[in-house]
């Protein structure tokens, strides 16, 4: 008995790993911020991905947010699309959707939907092919580490 491919899920791990792609190659939040209220980074020790994020606020509310740093597709287009969430944020919605996206990446469990309010349909799309990730195990810590900064920062700002 010959198996038939599972086409479906071919063409929704193709367009998540594009998804990916367009978030490492084209990001538009891997600038500098010169200046930012918040900059902290993190190094991800078992591969050497490195990520520096710059957010910059008014009253509270993120106005903008970049990185930099050097690493695989995973860790970028982690950065990318974090940078793209906090825009329009108070601190505490992000630290919070840094977190549900964390419980979502390790466990499967869906973010709030009171968190995905805030997003267009473009990001939820990109949290999800990040999310997928979550089958190859040992790459969950790249795309996590600039999450990681804003879930665990004790200089994280909050209202």
């Amino acid at each position: 008995m010959d198996q038939q491919p599972q086409a479906g899920k071919t063409d929704q791990s193709e367009h998540s790993r594009r998804v990916i792609m367009e978030h490492y190659r084209a990001s538009p939040f891997r600038k500098a911020l010169p200046e930012a209220d918040f900059v902290s980074g993190q190094v991800n020790r078992s591969c050497g991905d490195k990520v520096e994020l710059y957010v910059k606020f008014d009253h509270n509310s993120v106005t903008d947010a970049a990185f930099s740093g050097e690493g695989c597709s995973l860790c970028i287009a982690g950065a990318s699309v974090l940078c793209a969430c906090l825009i329009g944020l108070d601190g505490n919605q992000a630290r919070a959707m840094a977190l549900s996206f964390l419980n979502y990446l390790n466990s499967g469990l869906e973010m709030p939907q009171e968190q995905l309010q805030y997003l267009n349909p473009s990001l939820v799309e990109a949290l999800d092919a990040l999310a997928q990730t979550r089958s190859l195990g040992t790459r969950v810590p790249c795309v996590a580490l600039s999450w990681n900064i804003i879930a665990t920062s004790p200089d994280w700002i909050k209202t």
